[in-house]
């Protein structure tokens, strides 16, 4: 069954205290506890193992997959994982209590998954963790360990088989988190991935319930069953009410983390200050110990389960404005690329009223002359008028007007207007005695009387 229709989620008694997370789903379908989450790589899929066995869900459409019957001789499913294959066909692995690993493969034909290998390990313990690796595209190292103090490595090229590495026993601890270990002796180990060597022991403050590693960037988070998390930065999750291991996950790229609590509310801390960026309430009460984080469409997705009583799931996604890489803040929005629309189109409206106001064209010349008139009114700009062949000139009045007041004395004016006149009057002296066809007219006279006092006039008002 399956409800995500809008009005449960917005009526939904379990909403996130600050909004950074809203709840797009609620899974239905398994009628006893869920112990393991596990997004697919790419965020396609969802799978679930419980103590009814395992069930897939696409993330999509939130609608169950069509999966194999659960033999209930394997015993409830403890550890589920999605591995990766040299087909790229979505297989997913899980462990069950009573010692079994199996693989599931997705067919080709139908779309349903159907199971390529089960065997029982060591002498049949109940599996407890559940890890692997993809070294190249035709091995993946699967790692398991269970409640016998055994862990072993084996290779898997997605056979019927699996080629053990190696097996190693631990002494004086329980694996519970591969690689990491909860310990009696509060001890963290770290062993080698080739032969099984203890390379590194770390004693902690208290005894740990679950770890997860965030390979990238070299992080480790723990569950501290006494008072949250420990190490770099504690993530308070409220005091607890019993000491059982609860999950915890990195979300949005490491740069938050994720926790389970024993009253019904799922946690998410800002990993570098450790503030609470918001609180899931999964349920009114109750253990909530089972966490899976992905992402897909670039928005963190967090699906949360319980331990005790009906499995319900639900997936909580991100809202844009809390998950976003830097090259998608880069991407204009619609409203920004329709306001720059709307500019190019009223400047383009402008060029054009201008164009079809000022005859032939923007007379750009007049424009300046004109600003520049209203910025020193003290001293007027010359006048620019065009004449019969379409060019520019300054009418002699103008000039005239110009280059008198452009000296700095009287003075100076009436000398340069006696200099002006004895030009002249040498010009016309020199065009009456000229001879016949030389082609010396009184307006050649004239224009280079006028061209003196333009160029002087021009020099002047520089």
């Amino acid at each position: 069954m399956l409800y995500s229709s809008l009005l449960p989620m917005l009526f939904s008694f379990l909403p996130s205290t600050k909004g950074q997370y809203r709840l797009v789903c609620t899974l239905h379908g398994h009628a006893k506890s869920v112990f393991s989450l596990n997004f697919s790589v790419n965020g396609r899929f969802l799978a679930s193992g419980g103590g009814d066995g395992l069930r897939l869900w696409d993330t999509r459409t939130y609608v169950s997959l069509r999966t194999l019957e659960y033999r209930t001789s394997f015993g409830p499913m403890s550890q589920v994982l999605w591995i990766p294959t040299r087909s790229g066909i979505p297989t997913i692995c899980y462990e069950t209590g009573l010692g079994y690993l199996c693989t599931w493969a997705q067919s080709t034909d139908n779309g349903a998954f159907t199971e390529v290998f089960a065997k029982r390990l060591g002498g049949g313990a109940e599996i407890l963790g559940l890890a692997c690796e993809a070294l190249t595209p035709t091995n993946t190292r699967i790692v398991v360990s269970d409640r016998s103090r055994f862990v072993g490595v084996y290779s898997y090229g997605g056979h019927a088989e699996l080629l053990p590495i190696f097996t190693v026993h631990v002494n004086h601890a329980i694996p519970i988190s591969l690689s990491f270990v909860n310990t009696k002796g509060r001890e963290l180990y770290k062993l080698s991935g080739t032969d099984g060597k203890i390379l590194k022991t770390k004693s902690l403050s208290d005894k740990i319930g679950h770890a997860c590693i965030q390979a990238k960037q070299q992080l480790l988070v723990v569950d501290n069953n006494l008072n949250g998390e420990t190490h770099q930065r504690t993530f308070p999750t409220g005091k607890p009410t019993c000491f059982l291991p609860r999950q915890v996950e990195f979300v949005d790229d490491a740069r938050a983390i994720v926790g389970g609590s024993d009253h019904g509310a799922v946690y998410v801390f800002d990993r570098k200050t450790g503030a609470p960026l918001d609180v899931l309430r999964h349920a009114q009460q109750g253990l909530i110990q089972t966490i899976a984080t992905t992402k897909r469409d670039r928005l963190s997705l967090i699906a949360s389960a319980t331990s005790c009583g009906t499995g319900v799931i639900l997936v909580w996604r991100a809202r844009k404005t809390s998950v976003s890489s830097p090259m998608w803040r880069m991407i204009p929005s619609l409203g920004a690329m329709f306001r720059a629309c709307m500019q190019a189109l009223v400047l383009a409206v402008a060029i054009t009223f201008c164009l079809q106001n000022f005859g032939n064209g923007f007379d750009l010349t007049m424009w300046v002359q004109s600003v520049a008139a209203l910025a020193n009114p003290e001293k007027p700009a010359p006048r620019v008028v065009r004449n019969h062949y379409g060019a520019h000139q300054v009418p002699t009045s103008s000039r005239h007007s110009q280059s008198r007041t452009s000296f700095r004395s009287r003075d100076s004016a009436m000398l340069w207007e006696a200099r002006r006149t004895h030009v002249e009057n040498l010009e016309v002296e020199d065009a009456h005695r000229a001879p016949a066809g030389s082609g010396w007219k009184m307006e050649d006279t004239r224009t280079t009387a006028e061209g003196l006092d333009a160029k002087v006039s021009g020099v002047i008002l520089l």
